[in-house]
């Protein structure tokens, strides 16, 4: 499910689905700020979520996936990206829910170059994201949702997401979500 976004990463409307773990003290954009994995890097002493094995297309609670929502949601692509490569590695790079994660892996790539000032990126992260959605909802197994997200959704996330104009005022260390639209993925019930 998608909502417009609001303008604000403090915004209480958009969701914290690990709101224990902090977000970093700024959202990582090449050329703009230090590499998080650097000596003054963000990454220094923290740790993030480490990706596991989905197992089945329903709604997840893994800790991985739903850190990497957070951070998407907030403006932080990068940080998104290699969050979701970690369950896409555990995932074994290939099936259903590997190629799903990819396909996010590949949108938050899309923020990554739209806060880089790159359009052309931009377009190329978006139509692939869009591709491997349009394959994974061929596949007779899905019925139009995979970890409590809607694959009609993301689709039109990625066309939209092909048409975001870049603003070189994107281009700082502040998280700052550039797209109209938020992840909101239902999540199993706590037992």
């Amino acid at each position: 499910m998608f909502l417009p976004m609001p303008t604000a990463t403090s915004n209480p409307e958009v969701p914290r689905y690990l709101p224990v773990i902090p977000f970093p003290a700024y959202a990582y954009v090449p050329g703009r700020a230090p590499h998080p994995a650097a000596a003054e890097g963000h990454l220094i002493g923290r740790h993030e979520p480490t990706g596991a094995v989905i197992v089945g297309l329903g709604p997840s609670d893994d800790p991985a996936w739903l850190r990497g929502v957070d951070l998407f949601n907030h403006g932080y692509y990068w940080e998104a990206h290699e969050v979701w490569e970690g369950t896409w590695k555990a995932c074994g790079k290939r099936g259903l829910i590997a190629d799903f994660v990819k396909a996010l892996i590949k949108l938050a790539a899309c923020g990554v170059k739209v806060r880089e000032g790159r359009p052309n990126g931009v377009k190329r992260h978006a139509v692939a994201a869009r591709k491997l959605l349009e394959s994974i909802a061929a596949s007779e197994s899905v019925h139009n949702e995979v970890l409590g997200l809607s694959l009609t959704d993301l689709i039109a996330f990625c066309e939209a997401a092909a048409e975001v104009r870049v603003n070189t005022a994107d281009a700082d260390a502040q998280p700052r979500p550039v797209f109209s639209f938020i992840l909101r993925p239902v999540i199993p019930p706590c037992d």
